[in-house]
């Protein structure tokens, strides 16, 4: 199963969603695979995976050149609070330089990520993709490698609108490639209840022709912030690997092979 996570907006949890939605994996025997597609590198510092001189996404897309290294060589491993592990491929600002060298290929432009995957992660039961806030080569690669998608949606205005451009995205990789991720559905984040337009949001959410719902992420804030923040995003993270064949006793302890 292989999910990015997107909008065209920034600023909505997309790498917050990452690292919880692969931590709740983790704990579960499904050990995630996490691929840092933003050059701005958020997860990858989150997840404290930046090593000198160690290759990173950008050495396994290559943009106008060959790739110069594979996931399994990029990849480093991940604790998530000592009850489980993954792995995340670091990015670097580097990265935007590849995002840029994607676009003078004249063939692959939008599948040298799947064919990295194909190359070095084929054994992931669970590959989790942050994308930059954009419509680029970037998130481009991300949706055409993918086998799902899920949104993150703040309940405002423009986030919302965000949400509906990658609707829109996904119609038109559908209609020029013949086939398109399946869209899990919008997750709503840093929903504050106090806020009297985030009722409205929700229910543009909800709206016609929105995609479903997957739930609600309270805006959280003091002293047992991180701990709540885990417990919303369990029911979320069971959702999707249910939706993924992940759960039951027919997977115990999926591995990535080291």
């Amino acid at each position: 199963m292989i999910v990015t996570i997107c909008n065209y907006k920034g600023g909505v949890a997309k790498t917050t969603t990452a690292y919880h939605l692969a931590a709740a994996a983790a704990r579960r025997n499904v050990q995630p695979l996490l691929i840092d597609m933003d050059p701005q590198a958020n997860l990858t510092r989150m997840c404290r995976a930046r090593l000198p001189d160690h290759p990173t996404v950008a050495d396994c897309l290559g943009g106008a050149h060959n790739p110069t290294a594979t996931i399994r060589e990029a990849k480093v491993y991940v604790s998530f609070d000592n009850l489980g592990g993954g792995y995340v491929v670091p990015a670097e600002l580097s990265l935007e330089n590849v995002s840029v060298g994607l676009n003078t290929r004249d063939f692959g432009r939008l599948t040298a990520l799947t064919n990295a995957i194909q190359r070095g992660a084929n054994g992931a039961p669970l590959i989790i993709i942050d994308t930059p806030p954009n419509a680029g080569a970037l998130t481009l690669n991300a949706l055409v490698a993918s086998t799902h998608v899920l949104i993150c949606a703040e309940p405002e205005i423009d986030a919302i609108d965000g949400a509906n451009t990658m609707i829109k995205l996904l119609d038109a990789i559908l209609a020029e490639r013949g086939k398109a991720p399946a869209l899990l559905g919008i997750l709503a984040t840093k929903v504050d209840s106090v806020i009297g337009r985030h009722a409205d949001g929700l229910a543009m959410l909800q709206g016609p022709g929105m995609p479903p719902l997957l739930g609600e992420i309270p805006k959280r804030a003091g002293r047992d912030a991180e701990k709540a923040l885990i417990e919303s995003y369990r029911p979320i993270a069971d959702q999707i690997l249910a939706e993924g064949g992940l759960t039951g006793e027919g997977v115990p302890n999926a591995r990535l092979a080291a």
